[in-house]
């Protein structure tokens, strides 16, 4: 089951802004439903080298989501923080298999508001 959260402090640290604000940029692209953290971040067992791994779930169709990618890329590339982005179709979380699963068992919801 997927948690949520908006303490960002908590999970982040001293990087709890920047990625609020990167949150807020890929939640106001089209068609996003929802972001979930998971990896090391989500467990709470980060280290200071570790990446932040985002799972980024749209309702939008297939033939977008390279689009979607494109977009995603761009807002995490100029970032100060290690952040490996991952999109999915909602539609995945109904039969999860692979990653889908640990996402569903560690994952994170967060909400930047």
């Amino acid at each position: 089951m997927i948690e949520q959260s908006h303490d960002f402090e908590r999970i982040f640290g001293v990087h709890a802004a920047q990625m609020r604000e990167i949150c807020r940029a890929i939640i106001s692209l089209s068609g996003v439903d929802k972001i979930v953290l998971f990896g090391s971040y989500a467990k709470g067992c980060a280290e200071c080298d570790s990446d932040v791994d985002l799972a980024v779930f749209f309702t939008s169709q297939d033939a977008r989501l390279l689009r979607q990618y494109r977009q995603l890329a761009r807002i995490c590339v100029n970032s100060s923080i290690d952040i490996q982005v991952q999109p999915f179709h909602t539609y995945e979380l109904a039969t999860p298999c692979g990653i889908i699963e640990e996402i569903e068992a560690y994952g994170v919801e967060l909400c930047p508001c």
